[in-house]
């Protein structure tokens, strides 16, 4: 049997590593075998599926200073990312079918990732036909970037939860509650953690998840949200963030400004808690929560806007916590690459026969410090300086060596948006 391509080494099939080889047809798998004539040999690194992130926001269109859907997903596919949901607080703010269409058209021509873009909801306005060509929908309980608030009593999310059941699409929740929210003066983190404490989160993540309905609860970052996690009900799932895993409100950082972020880092307490969560599955994945903002808007605290970058480096982060033991490589990979694929994208995230053909390679001997002089992102710098990864040396998308040997062999316009080919009743794999 011929392949259009194929690849062989140590690769990780179902929760194990074994030598074998993969074969490569239209992009998708076509067959595991012990031995492909052929076949590209990896050696003793690792081959496994690429990472679905599932919570991105590339600013296009409108604050393209900050990034846009070249650099966004040129720095998500260094970092091992195959596909990223794209979040709607874009300007103009994603609810809309003519909104729609101007992101489509200018993600279509930029990606070189595949990709869906999420929708919001604004004044109770949702679209069906937009709802149709997104992979879920964002809900905004408390503001943050972009303005846009979700105002539901009990009886609208109810109705929302029921709703979206029935068009088998995720909803997102952004869980803070306003009502225990502050807009005091802040000068530092601690002063921002003040404005949007714990109990903000508490109320919003214990409120969700008393619905009993299906829903995703993004970026927990409290103590008290992630001990509320173990009364989550079937079909409910929430994720964390690399920030609020390595930070806290007293890291060290060259500008203080670059770790404000919504919600805010909070003590050790808080991230050894996440920590827990993540490890004993309350916390079902690990999502990026990129949201680049420019050198110069993080210059002043007060001032500067809430969001910390970083696609490029929430895997390889990760793959090095797993090194130094703060997790276990089966559990790191079900967080990263397997739950979020499950719950986003199920074409991806596993090496199987029928599977979209997107692996990373991985040397985990090759340890490496973060700079943000050698990161993709527009944004030009990290919060993680300095900080261990592990870095995929080489990303297959579908089939095709996006990074090869640490180097961008891809090109713009390769990504396709997996929704719009969904919708249109084409078979997602072709």
């Amino acid at each position: 049997m011929e392949f259009d391509n194929a690849v062989s080494g140590r690769i990780y099939i179902n929760g194990e590593i074994t030598d074998a080889a993969v074969g490569i047809e239209h992009g998708r798998i076509k067959a595991i075998k012990k031995h492909i004539p052929g076949a590209k040999d990896y050696g003793e690194r690792l081959i496994l599926p690429a990472r679905v992130d599932p919570h991105v926001h590339f600013r296009d269109p409108g604050f393209t200073e900050k990034e846009d859907f070249f650099t966004g997903t040129l720095s998500a596919v260094f970092g091992a990312v195959s596909c990223v949901l794209d979040m709607p607080n874009t300007s103009p703010f994603l609810y809309r079918y003519h909104a729609f269409e101007e992101k489509e058209h200018t993600a279509s021509k930029k990606a070189v990732i595949d990709y869906g873009l999420i929708t919001g909801i604004r004044n109770r306005i949702l679209e069906e036909k937009v709802l149709k060509r997104s992979p879920a929908l964002k809900i905004y309980m408390a503001e943050t970037t972009g303005g846009v608030v979700n105002d539901l009593d009990d009886l609208a999310l109810q109705y929302l939860l029921n709703m979206m059941k029935d068009y088998e699409k995720p909803v997102i929740f952004h869980a803070e509650d306003p009502k225990f929210m502050k807009k005091g003066e802040e000068k530092s983190l601690k002063e921002h953690l003040k404005n949007r404490p714990d109990i903000a989160e508490e109320s919003a993540v214990k409120r969700l998840i008393k619905t009993g309905k299906p829903l995703h609860i993004a970026h927990v970052s409290s103590k008290d949200g992630a001990e509320l996690l173990k009364n989550k009900t079937d079909g409910q799932t929430a994720e964390v963030s690399p920030h609020h895993l390595f930070l806290t409100l007293d890291s060290e950082f060259e500008n203080p400004a670059y770790g404000k972020v919504n919600p805010p880092l909070r003590t050790k307490a808080d991230r050894d808690a996440l920590w827990d969560a993540l490890r004993d599955g309350r916390i079902d994945m690990v999502s990026s929560d990129h949201a680049p903002h420019t050198i110069d808007e993080k210059e002043e605290f007060e001032t500067s806007p809430s969001g910390i970058p970083g696609v490029e480096t929430a895997l390889p982060l990760m793959l090095a916590a797993v090194k130094n033991g703060l997790l276990d490589f089966k559990r790191a990979v079900e967080a990263l690459i397997e739950n979020p694929a499950n719950k986003f994208c199920p074409q991806k995230g596993s090496i199987e026969v029928g599977k979209d053909a997107d692996f990373i390679i991985i040397d985990m001997k090759d340890i490496r410090k973060i700079r943000a002089e050698d990161l993709h992102s527009k944004a030009g710098w990290t919060p993680f300086e300095g900080m261990d990864a592990i870095f995929p040396s080489s990303v297959y998308v579908r089939g095709n060596e996006i990074i090869k040997n640490g180097n961008f062999e891809g090109k713009k316009g390769f990504g396709r948006n997996l929704w719009m080919i969904k919708s249109a009743g084409h078979n997602r794999h072709s």
